[in-house]
């Protein structure tokens, strides 16, 4: 299952996935669907089968990108039979190697966590947020100073989840509340179980680079 976050601030990026998951559709293996958010609906999940976008109740902003994550991920897991995992893509994620991503991934689906693998020399430990990471995504002002648990983990623009690694996440729902960054919480939740990102060759974040991409590096923590 290719799992994509789809925002109202990004809405060309979504049509333009659309498109190509839908013009080639049957030659996938793999079903795909968008995550997005609608905190005024009542119920937790509505799928537009038309659209293949999935709405949760929940914010559609920076810091409830984790629930928002969470909420996709259990949708799949509850609707889906016959899962293996998820591959989960950032709604800002460009498809041009498309064809080389799914090669991979049909390779690799029996490993629990892969994807584009943040190297840094930093030790796990906790972090704080600086203030120009803070204002850059309009984070609310209590997650100022406010420490957070740092992992090995997979940068949020492409990795792929197992279903016994989707299991471990759903299973850790108050974890992803009082976090913050999506891609760092899905690490430490898999690292707390013993769950450690696999180097897989040729899979990083150069297949997902979009014009401006950068790296997150230290300069955004304390």
């Amino acid at each position: 299952m290719i799992l994509t976050c789809a925002s109202e601030k990004y809405q060309n990026y979504y049509q333009e996935k659309y498109e190509i998951f839908n013009n080639i559709k049957n030659k996938l293996e793999y079903d795909f669907i968008f995550v997005s958010a609608n905190p005024e609906q009542n119920e937790e999940f509505i799928y537009n089968n038309l659209k293949k976008i999935v709405y949760v109740k929940c914010h559609d902003n920076y810091d409830c990108l984790p629930t928002k994550v969470y909420l996709g991920i259990k949708y799949i897991v509850n609707n889906f039979i016959d899962l293996h995992g998820i591959l989960k893509l950032d709604d800002t994620s460009i498809m041009s190697k498309l064809h080389n991503i799914l090669n991979i991934l049909t390779n690799n689906k029996h490993i629990d966590y892969f994807g584009s693998l943040i190297q840094d020399n930093r030790k796990i430990c906790n972090y704080t947020l600086k203030e120009d990471r803070l204002k850059k995504f309009q984070f609310p002002e209590k997650y100022v100073g406010k420490k957070y648990p740092n992992s090995h983990f997979c940068h949020g623009c492409g990795y792929y989840i197992s279903l016994k690694s989707c299991n471990i996440i759903l299973a850790n729902f108050e974890i992803i509340q009082n976090n913050v960054l999506e891609d760092t919480t899905i690490g430490h939740i898999l690292n707390l179980n013993n769950i450690f990102p696999t180097r897989v060759n040729n899979f990083d974040y150069n297949m997902f680079k979009k014009s401006g991409f950068r790296r997150r590096d230290k300069k955004y923590y304390n």
